[in-house]
């Protein structure tokens, strides 16, 4: 699953709310959690490694293999030497500025799209725990089945299976509501859904964004694929990532999918 994550902060408070939930990851997946700061500036990088110290050592503390990573560069440059050498990029939910709170930062949009691994944006909402996962899926496509499932495995939380389909879908819900399970039941690794708390739901809305944000409501997390294909041939996830993880309130893991 996981075994190198990397978050990439800016010092920011929103970059510091994401500490918790990459902490719970690290301990989780038994991984090693790389801190990165990137500034052009040698005094820039000099204050981050004072700032980030003390929570290096609050990190170790608690049992996880943490480091510091100071990059010559903007957050691009971190976020494409991460390329290769981290299992997951996890990013703040907004950079500084009058809309803090209400919109991605454009920093997290470009990691976003252009990242080659996972990506997990922290959520608005006070991370308290990893109790409940839930998992957004097309029914067509790879989707972060497995992913999704070993993530709850080793967090010891429930999953759910979600699907999101407008009105104009002919086929009934009893009848997509086979279909995805018949879907996951493809996708999932033979006993990898053993002994967990599964559940299957579809839901009708308007566009996929408002559905599945709404599906996420009380989840502790969010999952879901991200098709990097050109734009003409994107899948509705691949168009819709960004705006999900903008209007989520939980966190949201973006897994990248041809």
């Amino acid at each position: 699953m996981f075994s190198h994550l990397r978050l990439l902060t800016d010092l920011s408070e929103r970059a510091h709310a994401a500490l918790p939930i990459a902490r719970a990851l690290a301990l989780a997946c038994d991984a090693d959690l790389c801190l990165t700061y990137a500034s052009p500036s040698p005094e820039d990088r000099a204050e981050a490694a004072r700032v980030l110290a003390p929570i290096l050592d609050g990190l170790r503390a608690e049992g996880v293999r943490a480091r510091l990573e100071l990059v010559e560069g903007d957050v691009e440059d971190a976020a494409s030497r991460s390329t290769g050498t981290a299992s997951l990029l996890i990013v703040g939910h907004t950079g500084a500025g009058a809309l803090e709170g209400l919109v991605l930062g454009s920093n997290t949009r470009r990691v976003i799209r252009h990242a080659r691994c996972p990506v997990l944006v922290a959520g608005r909402q006070p991370y308290a725990g990893l109790h409940q996962l839930c998992c957004a899926l097309e029914l067509q496509g790879p989707g972060p089945v497995s992913l999704a499932a070993a993530l709850a495995r080793a967090a010891g939380a429930s999953l759910r299976f979600v699907h999101v389909y407008s009105p104009e879908t002919e086929r009934s819900a009893d009848e997509l509501l086979t279909a995805l399970e018949a879907h996951v039941g493809e996708l999932l690794e033979p006993g990898a859904g053993g002994g967990q708390r599964v559940k299957f739901e579809v839901g009708v809305a308007e566009s996929a964004v408002s559905g599945v944000v709404e599906a996420a409501r009380g989840a502790d997390l969010l999952v879901l694929g991200h098709a990097t294909a050109p734009a003409i041939v994107r899948l509705a996830w691949g168009s819709s990532a960004e705006s999900i993880a903008e209007a989520a309130a939980c966190p949201v893991l973006v897994v990248p999918e041809p």
